[in-house]
C-alpha cells in the first residue's frame, strides 16, 4: 500500500490521505529487524491461498507460505522487501519525516550487506536470493514450499526494484520527480475504459443543462490533453454537467493551455447569459481560469468582446468544487460566440506541485440558461 499511498497524497495532499500513509508506514516499520530488513508475517489464519501446512502429508505437496508462523525471523526478497523498499523510499521523499528517512536508510544498508557476491558464479553475483534468514544471517527458504528454493532469483522481481531505488537514492530522486515530465497520462482514458468497462462501476448519474448551445458544433483553437478527452470538443455543449471526481469522463482537460472554442449556434441568437462551468481541485493541480472572456457576432473572423468574468474563489481553496464563470444581461444578437478562458499557467510557488504545468478542467459552455 505504501507506493499508492505516497502518490495519492502527491496527487491530493489531505490529511485523511497523510493519515492513511502514516498507517501503511507505521504497521511496515512495527515488522523491521534490527538489521534493517522486513520480516515477513502471516495474515488471518485460513485467509491465505498458500498457507503453511497443516500437517506432515501435507508438507512439500504445494506451493506454502514462506514461513510457518509469525515471528519466524525471515525477510521475503521476492514479494515483499523489494516492494517494501520502493513505497518506504516514495513515502519518505513525500512527507519529510525523518523517521521514515532512517527507516529507508537502514533498509537500504540491509539490502546492500545481503546482495549477492560471487566470482564462481557470475550469473548470481549482484542479485538477491529468495529470502533471508536474519538471525543465521543466510539465505533461506522453506522446504514446504514446493518449487522455491533457497538460491531462487527472479530478475523482473526483486532484483529491479531494489537496484532502481538504489540508484534514485544515489541519484537524490524520487520515482515520482524522476517521472514528473511522462506522458503516460494520455494513455488514461484509452486504458481505463479496458481496465473498468462502462457499467463495471456505479456512479452518479450526470445533471443534465438546458440552455441554447446544447447539441450545437463547437471548433477548439487549442488541443485539449488526451489524458482528459471528454467527448472530444462537442462535449462543451452536449448539455451533461459533469460532478466535481476529476475522472468524470464529461470533463474536458487542457494541461499548461488556455481554452479558446468557437460554437456556430447555427442562427442568430438573443444573448443574455453566458457562462463556463469549471473545476478546481487544488490538489490535483486543477485550478479555474484566471478569467474567462466572451466575444459574439455573425462573422467568426470579426466577432467583439461583449463581457469578461473573474472566479469567485481564491486560488488556494482546495475543492473539488466546481464555479460557473458568467456574465448576465448582455443584450447582444449573434450567432457565433468564442469562450477564451485562461489557464493559470504554472502550478503557483507554495503549491507542492509548483513549476509544472497546471490543468484547466471545462465541462459546459451556457449560453441563456433555461430554469428547471
Amino acid at each position: 500500500m505504501l507506493l499508492p499511498l505516497a502518490w495519492l497524497v502527491r496527487v491530493a495532499d489531505t490529511p485523511e490521505h497523510r493519515a492513511w500513509l502514516r498507517e501503511a508506514v507505521a504497521g511496515l516499520l512495527a515488522l523491521q529487524d534490527a538489521s534493517g530488513g522486513i520480516r515477513e508475517e502471516l495474515g488471518p489464519t485460513g485467509q491465505g491461498i498458500m498457507p503453511p501446512p497443516r500437517s506432515n502429508e501435507e508438507y512439500g505437496l504445494n506451493e506454502a507460505s514462506l514461513i510457518q508462523q509469525n515471528g519466524d525471523p525471515v525477510s521475503d526478497m521476492l514479494y515483499t522487501v523489494n516492494f517494501a523498499f520502493l513505497g518506504l523510499h516514495e513515502a519518505a521523499a513525500t512527507i519529510k519525516d525523518p523517521a521514515w528517512s532512517a527507516a529507508a536508510d537502514k533498509l537500504a544498508q540491509f539490502l546492500v550487506r545481503i546482495q549477492i557476491r560471487s566470482e564462481t558464479r557470475p550469473e548470481l553475483d549482484g542479485g538477491w536470493f529468495r529470502a533471508f534468514d536474519l538471525r543465521r544471517w543466510e539465505a533461506w527458504a522453506s522446504n514446504a514450499d514446493a518449487g522455491w528454493g533457497a538460491w531462487a532469483i527472479e530478475s523482473g522481481w526483486t532484483q529491479g526494484w531494489i537496484t532502481s531505488v538504489l540508484g534514485l537514492r544515489q541519484m537524490k530522486t524520487s520515482l515520482w520527480d524522476l517521472t514528473a515530465g511522462s506522458r503516460a497520462g494520455r494513455h488514461f482514458a484509452r486504458l481505463r475504459a479496458q481496465m473498468m468497462p462502462a457499467g463495471a462501476l456505479t456512479e452518479p448519474p450526470g445533471e443534465h443543462a438546458r440552455h441554447a448551445a446544447v447539441g450545437k458544433n463547437v471548433t477548439l483553437r487549442t488541443p485539449y490533453s488526451n489524458s482528459y478527452p471528454g467527448e472530444g470538443e462537442n462535449s462543451l455543449t452536449d448539455g451533461l454537467l459533469a460532478q466535481t471526481n476529476h475522472s468524470d469522463a464529461a470533463w474536458l482537460g487542457f494541461h499548461g493551455d488556455d481554452l479558446v472554442a468557437l460554437i456556430d449556434l447555427g442562427e442568430a441568437v438573443a444573448l443574455k447569459e453566458l457562462g463556463g462551468s469549471f473545476l478546481q481541485d487544488v490538489g490535483l493541480g486543477i485550478f479555474l481560469p484566471r478569467r474567462v472572456e466572451f466575444l459574439a457576432g455573425d462573422d467568426p473572423a470579426a466577432l467583439q468582446p461583449v463581457g469578461r468574468a473573474m472566479p469567485a474563489a481564491n486560488e488556494k481553496q482546495p475543492g473539488p468544487f466546481k464555479e460557473v464563470l458568467a456574465i448576465k444581461n448582455v443584450n447582444r444578437r449573434a450567432r457565433y460566440l468564442e469562450v477564451r478562458a485562461a489557464n493559470v499557467g504554472n502550478i503557483p510557488t507554495w503549491h507542492h506541485a509548483a513549476g509544472l504545468k497546471a490543468w484547466l478542467f471545462v465541462d459546459e459552455i451556457i449560453v441563456n440558461m433555461e430554469k428547471q
